[in-house]
């Protein structure tokens, strides 16, 4: 027998088989297999990308050298962490323009702020100064939610205190709201002039 007379037989017995299972289950069967190589390659090569990225983290975390003990032990110390937060906090001599960037906020997201009462207050022993303000807002929620989201964007030195709402009527899509808004700022004598030179 012949290549040529065994690649016939062997055609003629897939004909046959075609046959016998329909062109449904032909279909279906052919569907199968191109989801089955689909599926193993794109595996494969993810498998492989895996290793490849847990080899190149071993080796970072093997090349990367061990924090010092020292720096450990100052990372909990309340004062290091405490010049550590007022090195990012703004100077008092700053706090108009802060006042300016929460009005402009306001002013484009569309809430209404007509006055403000302000309460200052210094703690001298971790040389911090507050200013806690406190606004009567009038605006749709939305408007109040992006507003507040982006102070606290903006300004992270901010903290908000209280947030109230107050709705007239249930059809009214304004809401009457308080909020009280505290901004921390760097009251180290000397501050600033240690951060310019």
């Amino acid at each position: 027998m012949t290549a040529w007379q065994q690649a016939a037989r062997i055609g003629t017995r897939v004909q046959l088989l075609l046959a016998a299972l329909g062109t449904t289950r032909c279909v279906a069967l052919a569907l199968c297999g191109i989801a089955l190589v689909l599926w193993l390659g794109p595996r494969a090569q993810m498998q492989q990308r895996l290793l490849h990225e847990q080899a190149a983290l071993q080796r970072l975390q093997h090349s990367a050298p061990p924090a010092p003990h020292a720096l450990q032990l100052a990372q909990n110390d309340p004062a290091v962490r405490m010049a550590a937060l007022r090195d990012v906090l703004p100077e008092p001599a700053h706090a108009e323009q802060q006042l300016k960037t929460l009005f402009a906020l306001a002013q484009r997201h569309g809430v209404a702020l007509q006055t403000a009462e302000y309460r200052q207050s210094v703690d001298r022993a971790n040389q911090l100064r507050s200013w806690q303000i406190t606004v009567p807002l009038h605006a749709s929620y939305s408007a109040l939610r992006g507003f507040i989201e982006q102070v606290l964007l903006t300004m992270p030195y901010a903290a908000v205190n209280e947030l109230r709402f107050k709705r007239d009527a249930i059809g009214n899509p304004a809401l009457e709201a308080r909020l009280r808004i505290t901004l921390f700022l760097n009251d180290a004598p000397g501050a600033h002039a240690e951060r310019v030179q």
